[in-house]
């Protein structure tokens, strides 16, 4: 494994952290230890290596370590040096996390992240770059891991005292998400294939701090997840910094005002909701549930995995609101005028697509499942799916062939293809 990015992923590199003075260590391996720096010994070589630099970003930052571009530069000369040759490249893993430490001193400056959208687009097309160069050196598989809600860590949440996470920060996050995702699925696209996967930990932060809130609520001297275990008091005493550190660290989501702790990583899935293989429409209209029968409403529970279509096709009897669970999703549906009206959804977004329009849904996301739930105006709203129509109804492959202005073997592989589906 080759690793890039901030010290959510550093391991020891960023010499003058924190992490090398107490309480750090406390829950895993027993005191503040660097385990792996750009120096490692030879026979450790095969496993990998971890470029990855606390404070850093994918632009330049504050702090004084590389960037993930230069990041790249060393893991480059390596592989020229031939300390890692191209087995070593494909069938390796790349793992990227990066872009807290770029808001951060985008707030810096700025003093507000308003107007903070051009700055999003800057660091995903910069991200983006970084992926084609990794891929051009010969890795065949990238993960990427999502940006986590910056509103709820807390060095921000401490301005609601803890009670809840900032929503402003958040909607940065899941913007700079909804951007980052489409790009990669366009680069995926570019790539003619899918060696780029996500890791969300966005949806995964949320749902861990609403299940621990959850349980706290039930069991009141648990402790919050959105306060710090360790709170530091003063960081230039002599004789080390003093701290205060919590009670049960074990049972913290957050160590400090940044990281998650131990127990923090270990509840946090990357990907909280479990994907079924195929996209998967779950149904109450009419024909499950007769009580239906004059009620004019029916509902479905669809699950896109990761690069996931429900194809297009139309609800000859109902218009239909699609309402988004989870993850990200790109919906469109085209008019009588063959206009072609498209939106990509989050979390929370609501879509319409009005009765007996051609529609479809796709879920681009490398590694992160979506689910939604739609309503329609039927209690049989009707289905008519376009490739299946016209593609295994069996009419005339001739017919077809002409209609499209296509041969008919391509006609007779798109005839296969739908009835194998």
């Amino acid at each position: 494994m080759f690793v890039f990015g901030d010290s959510y992923v550093d391991t020891g590199n960023f010499l003058k952290s924190g992490s090398y003075k107490p309480p750090n260590g406390h829950t895993f391996l027993g005191k503040p230890t660097g385990r792996l720096r750009h120096y490692v010994e030879n026979s450790k070589l095969e496993y990998g290596m971890n470029f990855a630099c606390g404070g850093t970003g994918i632009l330049n930052t504050f702090s004084n370590g590389p960037n993930i571009s230069t990041q790249i530069d060393s893991f480059q000369k390596l592989i020229q040096q031939n300390v890692f040759i191209k087995h070593d490249l494909n069938s390796s893993l790349v793992l990227f996390n990066a872009g807290g430490n770029d808001y951060a001193t985008y707030t810096r400056r700025n003093g507000t992240l308003r107007d903070v959208a051009a700055f999003t687009s800057s660091l995903v097309n910069q991200l983006s770059s970084d992926l084609k160069r990794i891929e051009k050196l010969g890795v065949s598989k990238i993960a990427v891991a999502l940006l986590m809600p910056m509103g709820c860590l807390p060095e921000l949440s401490v301005m609601t005292s803890y009670q809840t996470c900032v929503p402003a920060p958040n909607i940065v996050s899941k913007n700079h998400n909804q951007m980052l995702v489409q790009s990669l699925a366009k680069l995926n696209h570019e790539l003619g294939k899918s060696i780029i996967t996500t890791l969300d930990l966005y949806a995964s932060f949320l749902s861990t701090l609403d299940l621990m809130q959850k349980r706290r609520k039930e069991h009141v001297r648990m402790m919050n997840p959105l306060e710090p275990c360790v709170k530091i008091v003063d960081e230039e005493e002599e004789e080390g910094r003093k701290y205060i550190m919590c009670k049960k660290p074990e049972l913290s989501f957050f160590w400090d005002n940044v990281h998650p702790s131990q127990n923090g990583w270990h509840e946090s899935p990357t990907n909280p909701h479990p994907n079924p293989p195929s996209f998967r429409a779950t149904k109450a209209t009419l024909l499950e549930f007769p009580a239906l029968n004059g009620q004019s409403i029916s509902y479905a529970l669809f699950q896109y995995p990761p690069g996931t279509i429900n194809p297009p096709h139309m609800h000859p009897r109902a218009s239909e609101l699609l309402f988004l669970l989870h993850g990200s999703l790109q919906v469109g549906f085209v008019d009588t005028k063959r206009n072609l009206y498209t939106q990509v959804l989050e979390a929370g977004d609501m879509f319409v697509f009005p009765k007996g329009m051609i529609h479809y849904q796709y879920n681009p996301s490398g590694g992160v499942g979506a689910t939604a739930l739609a309503a329609f105006g039927s209690a049989n709203a009707g289905t008519v799916s376009v490739p299946v129509s016209v593609f295994g109804s069996g009419i005339d492959e001739v017919v077809l062939a002409m209609a499209f202005k296509v041969d008919v073997s391509t006609v007779k592989k798109i005839v296969d293809g739908v009835r194998k589906s």
